[in-house]
């Protein structure tokens, strides 16, 4: 696949997107004791599911585009999900541990982004954020 259908489509350079598969696929595959034959490969589930989650996130599409069914789409998404925040995001994501570090955090978001109390953020797009009853308006950025 050319360097530009990479990107368009996964949303991650050739490079990345293996590393990306190398760093999941013992999260990912079999045992080899496991009966599933058939099971997609590491990187036909990653490609998988950053096809689903660059877009619009059609299960109809990404099914079509893979050859799998809709039920395949929505197993491979889950599971390649959770070895992501399960699996690698204790390595990759690290919340402050003391008051300290926390309001050096925050000071560097704020001279960053000009968003004040906040140390980080997260797109809403693929992760459901469900705003407390009580002060919803401290969650709206």
């Amino acid at each position: 696949m050319p360097a530009n259908e990479w990107k368009a489509n996964l949303r991650l350079d050739e490079p990345t997107f293996t590393s990306l598969c190398s760093l999941l696929r013992p999260l990912l595959e079999p045992s080899a004791r496991c009966p599933n034959y058939r099971k997609l490969s590491c990187d036909k589930e990653v490609a998988l599911t950053l096809y689903y989650l660059a877009d619009t996130g059609s299960m109809r599409l990404t099914s079509n585009a893979f050859g799998v069914s809709r039920s395949t789409v929505t197993t491979v998404i889950t599971q390649v999900c959770s070895a992501i925040a399960n699996g690698l995001g204790p390595a990759y994501i690290k919340l402050p541990d003391s008051d300290d570090r926390m309001r050096v955090k925050v000071a560097e978001f704020e001279a960053k982004f000009g968003i004040v109390q906040a140390f980080g953020c997260i797109d809403g797009t693929h992760i459901p954020i469900i705003k407390p009853a009580d002060d919803c308006q401290d969650y709206f950025c």
